[in-house]
């Protein structure tokens, strides 16, 4: 009864992924959800409202240095405006978080390591990871590896990346933040061929 934040990510992910060719309106949506609680919307660009956006980063505008207070306000205005029947969390106890500055999963449009479909590709890993994780099956599992391993080359996408997809569905994918990569390289803590298998990367 305390992890109430699962079924409500899993349900706001479901309803993200239906506007994966429609970002105009997701950002419409946004703006209307900061509006109506009474809170700036993030999603914006030197003071103008942004042309596109990808799905982690949204999940990003309130899983970030953020009160439980001010993050269940977000959730509740998320929950008004998608419709959700999932009970609106107010306990986020093992929920990684990111840091306020690097709240996004890509560069402003005039960065210049900005690529042109590098949102198109987060859309992508999105996508291919929601559909694994409910189906178990190809060919969502070897577009996500592809799109992954194009993914983590992007400008602000690092290991925020496997945080992005423990928040979409985090009974199949791992986050790799600096605690949990920390500990799984202990070999006071794992076997030591597991340790020895991942001290390259």
């Amino acid at each position: 009864n305390d992890i109430l934040w699962i079924p409500f990510y899993h349900e706001l992910a479901g309803k993200l992924i239906a506007y994966k060719d429609n970002r105009q309106a997701l950002l419409k949506q946004l703006h209307e959800i900061f509006q109506h609680i009474g809170m700036p919307s993030p999603f914006v660009e030197k003071a103008e409202p942004m042309t596109d956006v990808d799905p982690f980063s949204v999940f990003g505008c309130f899983n970030k240095g953020l009160t439980n207070a001010n993050r269940t306000k977000i959730l509740t205005g998320f929950a008004r405006q998608f419709n959700l029947k999932a009970t609106v969390p107010t306990n986020f106890d093992g929920i990684p978080t990111l840091n306020n500055l690097k709240a996004f999963f890509f560069a402003f449009r005039d960065h210049p390591k900005r690529g042109e479909r590098d949102i198109d590709n987060l859309w992508e890993v999105f996508d291919n990871a929601l559909h694994y994780a409910d189906t178990l099956t190809e060919p969502y599992k070897t577009n996500l590896i592809k799109y992954y391993d194009i993914v983590r080359k992007q400008k602000c996408v690092n290991w925020n990346i496997t945080m992005g997809l423990y928040w979409i569905r985090p009974n199949t994918f791992i986050n790799l933040d600096s605690r949990n990569r920390e500990f799984i390289s202990d070999v006071d803590n794992m076997p030591h061929y597991f340790t020895a298998s991942i001290a390259n990367l």
